[in-house]
């Protein structure tokens, strides 16, 4: 009987923490522990989950860090499991129904593959609704050939996020030392795109699984709909590793290329849009200065002059880029402003 390590990295989680360890608690499939990475949070978080653990004995495992992102929690909580496979769920969110059950069966049924890929539904807490960002598969297949899987990262046929992925522990740490830490730690932009290129790297088998088995928390607090200062440095470190893995994908030319390069502008473009965000407190002169930042940054001239298909941008976004590429940062936030 297979043994699920569920990793949840918490942060000032208070608000959700409860009924998201609740949902694993609540698994038919019985043998899981709970790994908790309690990422310096400052609110009541640290109580709830002590409460929990104290209520399941055996079944929940505490981890206290100072605040270093999620991306060292989750490798934290990794070192410090014990399942054969293991799934990563964010403190705001829940798994659903006998999920463990059918991620279970579906391992049995494929010859335990080193990876699945599975769907999420967004949920407001009752409510389930469509994924915008869904995985782009219609029926559940083991796949023969990695490179399908490169071409659909690239193509953003199946999204970035750990959390609709299942990994053998062993795969993890087979390649947990592929990305320097000291050189990624605070990073909270693009992190799970970051831990999810050399797993994907390491895995040998992949299934696609066709089962919505994820609830992912429409949660306009969280850190997708913050402006952060460090949204663009952070976006930059991890392109960077993420070239040198599509170049040993031997998939850095052409088409391929161009997606990889289209995958960073709109990054650039998030950068641009959340100018407009209500938690963005920058005045004008400091909004040119973040924008001349990324204008001037090694990636975003080099990428712009190597893209060979400038189309593949969509007309409001390859503006926005133009304008940002000719230094006329004014225009850019007025137009920026008015597509907000």
């Amino acid at each position: 009987m297979k043994k699920y390590s569920i990793i949840i990295a918490a942060y000032n989680a208070a608000k959700y923490i409860e009924s998201c360890i609740k949902s694993v608690l609540l698994q038919s499939y019985t043998n899981f522990e709970i790994i908790i990475v309690d990422d310096g949070s400052t609110d009541s978080t640290a109580s709830i989950i002590h409460n929990l653990v104290s209520e399941n004995e055996g079944k929940i495992k505490y981890i206290y860090q100072k605040n270093a992102g999620p991306f060292i929690a989750r490798r934290n909580g990794v070192i410090n499991s014990s399942g054969d496979y293991l799934l990563f769920l964010d403190s705001d969110d829940a798994l659903s129904d006998n999920c463990l059950s059918i991620l279970d069966i579906a391992i049995k049924n494929n010859n335990s593959p080193d990876m699945i890929i599975f769907k999420d539904n967004e949920w407001d807490g009752n409510n389930l609704f469509t994924s915008k960002v869904g995985s782009d598969f219609d029926d559940t297949r083991l796949i023969k050939y990695k490179e399908v899987v490169y071409q659909d990262i690239l193509a953003y046929k199946i999204p970035s996020s750990l959390r609709v992925k299942a990994v053998k522990r062993q795969i993890f740490m087979n390649s947990i030392d592929e990305i320097d830490i000291s050189k990624v730690a605070g990073i909270k932009t693009a992190e799970d795109l970051l831990q999810t290129l050399p797993l994907v790297t390491f895995s040998n088998s992949i299934l696609y699984l066709d089962e919505h088995i994820y609830l992912y928390r429409i949660n306009e607090n969280s850190i997708m709909h913050t402006f952060r200062i460090n949204h663009f440095t952070d976006a930059e470190k991890v392109y960077r590793y993420f070239e040198d893995y599509v170049k040993q994908w031997q998939m850095y030319y052409g088409t391929y290329k161009d997606q990889f390069i289209k995958r960073f502008f709109n990054e650039v473009y998030s950068c641009i849009m959340q100018l407009n965000l209500q938690s963005c407190t920058l005045n004008f002169r400091q909004k040119k200065k973040y924008l001349k930042t990324i204008s001037e940054s090694e990636l975003f001239i080099r990428y712009y002059n190597e893209m060979s298909n400038k189309k593949i941008l969509g007309k409001r976004q390859a503006i926005l880029l133009l304008l940002l590429k000719l230094k006329c940062y004014r225009l850019c936030l007025q137009i920026s402003k008015l597509s907000a």
